[in-house]
């Protein structure tokens, strides 16, 4: 469907499908994923990936606070 299979991966945090198909709401949300159309399943692809981008610079962020602090502390 998609030309880059990086794109086409959508991973939890702990490198786990996100849709592993375990639970009812998985099912449903594929399902409903499922009858998109292709245009709007990347749009909602891209949304994802976006989210997991922020998450990972605002965790560096985070850590980049704490590191200053320390700094600005022993100084």
């Amino acid at each position: 469907m998609w030309r880059n299979s990086e794109k086409n991966s959508i991973s939890g945090e702990k490198g786990e499908g996100l849709l592993s198909g375990n639970t009812a709401q998985e099912k449903a949300v594929l399902e409903l994923f499922r009858s998109l159309g292709e245009a709007d399943q990347r749009v909602l692809i891209d949304s994802i990936q976006d989210k997991q981008r922020l998450t990972v610079i605002e965790n560096k962020l985070e850590e980049l606070a704490v590191a200053v602090a320390a700094l600005n502390r022993s100084s």
